[in-house]
């Protein structure tokens, strides 16, 4: 079985996308203290997939995912310039540090 763990943060981003939704303008009607390419697109994707809590998670762990291979390249690109040196071991070793340091879905899911 698996149970949902909410953080405020998540609340506040679903709440924020809704209102875009039904037209109000965000800053001026909704405060926010973030950049608004990720309220704009949790909105677009209410808007074309319905408001599912799955659906929802999947996009952010899209993004988390995407975070976790974008350290990845980072780590491998510093070891490759360090070590001078690319191949597939670096890139193997900088992927597996990425997801160790980098929480992909322990935050938005726990299994029970």
């Amino acid at each position: 079985m698996i149970s949902y763990y909410y953080s405020s943060d998540e609340g506040l981003n679903l709440i924020k996308s809704l209102l875009v939704l039904k037209g109000h303008k965000l800053y001026s009607e909704i405060w926010s203290d973030q950049p608004p390419v990720f309220t704009y697109i949790v909105s677009y994707f209410i808007n074309l997939f319905g408001f599912d809590e799955g659906l929802l998670r999947i996009l952010i762990n899209i993004f988390s995912l995407i975070i976790v291979l974008g350290v990845g390249e980072i780590v491998s690109d510093i070891i490759s310039k360090y070590h001078q040196r690319d191949d597939y071991k670096v890139r193997l070793i900088s992927y597996l540090f990425a997801f160790i340091f980098v929480p992909l879905i322990n935050n938005y899911l726990k299994f029970s």
